[in-house]
């Protein structure tokens, strides 16, 4: 079982880490096998930083009363069009979205202002899938020319799709590898950047101060002792009224879905690693907007997850040199919340993005504008 569904609570992490003799984060980084790239890191470094992993609910609850607003303006049909034209979906279904050319995605929603973000999500539906056709061997059609296979169900579970665990091209993940299977992490990083972006894009005003919006660029993050670097796939940032940049959230795209438990995906120790090792270098470089807490998107094919991690200074007065299994207070963990899977292919998975996104817009504006009021939303 993955890390993510073993430890919840600060006992069974206890339990665990005295039974795997885990070391101490000072101690793993003075050692032979510390790794200075976060995408390399793993169980241990789990172990080290003293990470919990709540089991994963429908909605952050650190942003309960902003999502619940969002819920509700969605509801009465009070967002943008374009918002709600990004609620409804395709016209014509994902299946016939995933046979249609870029040109043509483009030219039929060119008046909804919606062609980019289905045409950055037709590469990612897989056809002809059908409800348990991944508890079963098939034979795999080879894609049309300029199309990019996929792995994914028309269900609401994520896919059991072939374990691959390296991209084959620069990323995140810091090197190269030959490899001939699909090359599908820059192709789910154009669709979470398309479709958060056009959330952001339409839930504020144009001509509104300090405004919230898409980073395309990739970010490293760099901390000096011990020394480890992480670098992201992009995020979420805003300038405050000083012009100073804060990150509100980073992504964090992969192009397949492992490990696989009871048939469901989850998130993999490598994974859930790199994502704490981004983090903790984003909150000891004081550029996160909300200080102790930090939020990180997980995007994979055409689903996100929405993950919160409440860092505090308590835990960072003492994360190097504590020993993981020795008993302590709830400040001196690494709490890592989390969504279930949102499949943004289904108008729930979509309103449930939608809503978490404009949710951390309402969080940012409350740090930015001090409580001073600001112009109201689209």
């Amino acid at each position: 079982m993955e890390f993510y569904d073993l430890n919840r609570t600060p006992a069974i992490f206890r339990a665990n880490a005295e039974a795997k003799e885990a070391q101490s984060f000072q101690d793993l980084a003075s050692s032979n096998v510390w790794q200075t790239a976060a995408s390399r890191w793993g169980t241990g470094q789990l172990y080290a930083c003293r990470v919990i992993c709540p089991r994963p609910t429908r909605f952050l609850t650190i942003l309960t009363r902003e999502f619940e607003a969002a819920k509700e303006k969605a509801r009465r049909n009070e967002l943008s069009p374009v918002i709600q034209q990004l609620l409804r979906g395709p016209a014509e279904g994902p299946a016939a979205l995933s046979r249609m050319t870029e040109i043509l995605i483009i030219h039929t929603y060119a008046k909804e202002s919606m062609g980019h973000v289905w045409a950055s999500l037709a590469p990612l539906i897989e056809r002809n899938t059908q409800p348990g056709d991944h508890d079963r061997p098939r034979r795999r059609l080879l894609p049309p020319p300029g199309r990019q296979p996929s792995s994914t169900p028309t269900t609401n579970i994520p896919p059991v799709s072939t374990p691959s665990t390296e991209a084959s091209y620069p990323s995140s993940v810091g090197y190269v590898e030959e490899d001939v299977a699909p090359l599908l992490e820059d192709v789910t990083v154009r669709f979470a950047s398309e479709f958060v972006r056009c959330i952001l894009n339409h839930a504020q005003k144009p001509t509104r101060k300090c405004s919230v919006h898409w980073r395309v660029q990739r970010m490293k993050h760099i901390v000096a002792a011990p020394k480890w670097t992480a670098i992201d796939d992009g995020g979420i940032q805003v300038a405050d009224r000083n012009n100073r940049v804060y990150q509100v959230a980073l992504l964090e795209a992969k192009r397949a879905f492992q490990p696989i438990q009871d048939g469901r995906p989850t998130v993999s120790d490598e994974l859930l690693g790199q994502i704490v090792g981004e983090a903790l270098a984003l909150r000891l470089s004081e550029n996160s907007l909300f200080g102790d807490e930090i939020f990180v998107v997980i995007a994979i094919k055409h689903y996100l997850k929405f993950l919160h991690l409440n860092i505090s200074q308590q835990f960072l007065a003492s994360f190097r040199t504590m020993d993981p299994a020795a008993s302590a207070n709830p400040g001196h963990y690494l709490n890592v919340n989390s969504t279930e899977w949102l499949n943004a292919a289904t108008q729930e998975g979509r309103r449930n993005i939608v809503c978490h996104t404009i949710a951390l817009v309402s969080k940012a504006d409350t740090i930015v504008w001090d409580g001073d009021p600001i112009e109201d939303d689209l």
